[in-house]
């Protein structure tokens, strides 16, 4: 007898949430000492920075904050289309 299959269904709040873990992830800092955001840039032939010699804008930082500010944002009004009590604020005004 086979075993039935289990689907995982992936709704839009969890792919919110991803945004928001791997923009996180992108930012931080590995054990050579830069970001792994660096590392993916240069390994695709883009400086992390806007200007040579680390000088500019850190292209890695305005990514990962613009992904964070997305995934954060749109985390938000999923969930609270779903469950309004839990994002009333103040609590009184639920």
């Amino acid at each position: 007898m086979a075993k039935p299959r289990v689907r995982v269904r992936l709704d839009k709040g969890m792919l919110y949430g991803a945004v928001t873990v791997l923009s996180l992830v992108f930012m931080i800092n590995h054990v050579y000492g830069y970001s792994l955001g660096d590392s993916l840039l240069e390994l695709a032939g883009i400086s992390p920075w806007t200007e040579p010699g680390q000088n500019g804008f850190h292209l890695t930082v305005i990514i990962g904050f613009i992904g964070l500010a997305a995934g954060c944002g749109a985390t938000v009004v999923y969930y609270r289309k779903r469950n309004r009590r839990d994002f009333c604020w103040p609590p009184s005004a639920c």
